[in-house]
This record gives structure tokens, sequence and C-alpha cells, in this order.
């Protein structure tokens, strides 16, 4: 059920400032395990980088939630399954390392799921002028998910 009281509220958004954090620390262990290949440990660099923004982002709504908030879209239990999956994740990548292809291949669907996750989808404001605020913040960095089947095109060509 979606968050519609003020304490189920900072609930979730704590839950998307965490997914936003493990989404970091998973593109850093890629950067950390694929280290070898420069473009793409600069690759998940710079998504892990968007993913902080993201985190971010989820702060600042959280702080001013009170004022700008109304509730929310996003099921708290959707929220913290994505949590579990990203833990799951980074506890693989401890075992076992993907290769680049692998990789980019699960980012991309990793990334096309967390869609939702995005301020704009998961929040309500109280008035268009707040989600136009979150959505320019958002639009800045939102084009990690081409950015990625891009390079694993590339890749793949050049492989």
């Amino acid at each position: 059920m979606a968050a519609n009281d003020t304490n189920s509220i900072r609930k979730l958004l704590t839950t998307c400032c965490e997914i936003e954090t493990l989404a970091g620390e998973f593109y850093r262990a890629l950067a950390r395990l694929h280290k070898h290949e420069p473009d793409a440990a600069a690759l998940w660099l710079k998504t892990a980088s968007e993913e902080d923004n993201h985190k971010l982002q989820f702060d600042l709504c959280q702080r001013l939630s009170v004022m700008i908030v109304s509730g929310a879209v996003l099921d708290q239990e959707k929220a913290d399954r994505a949590l579990q999956l990203l833990r799951g994740a980074i506890a693989k990548l401890e075992t076992s390392a993907p290769t680049v292809p692998s990789a980019l291949r699960f980012a991309i669907n990793m990334e096309t799921m967390m869609m939702e996750f995005h301020m704009e989808h998961a929040i309500v404001f109280t008035s268009k002028d707040y989600s136009k605020m979150f959505r320019a913040m958002m639009d800045q960095d939102c084009g990690h998910i081409q950015t990625l089947k891009d390079f694993l095109s590339r890749y793949e060509a050049g492989c």
C-alpha cells in the first residue's frame, strides 16, 4: 500500500535513499572489478555518481517532506524488495565477478526496473512547482540507461 501519512512517507523516502546508496555501491564495486578495462570502470564510476546525486535528491525531499510531499505512489514493500535485490547483487559480486557485457546487461535490467523509484514516479508533491523542480534535477542525469545500452553495443562491436 502506498504511503500517505508523514511517518510512512519518511520511511519510504529513507528506503529510497538506501536504494540509491546501494546502487552507487554496486557500480563502484563493478568499477573495482573492471579496473583493467578503463572505459568500463569510468562508466561504472559515472553511473555511481549519478546514483549518489539521486540519493541527495531524496535526502532533500525527505528533509522538506512535511512541506512538499502529500503522498507516495510507490509501495513500501516493493521498495524493500528492491533494497534486498541490490544487497543480493552486491553480495554476489563478492563471490563471482561478472564479465563487462554480463554486468552491463544486469545493470540495464536493474535500472529499467528501478525507474519507478525515481522521484517523479514515487512521490506525490503538494504542488506542480515542486514536482517540476525535482524532475529538472532528475533529468540532468536520467539518461544512464541509454548510456549503458550504448556502451554495451560499442563494447560488443569492438570484441
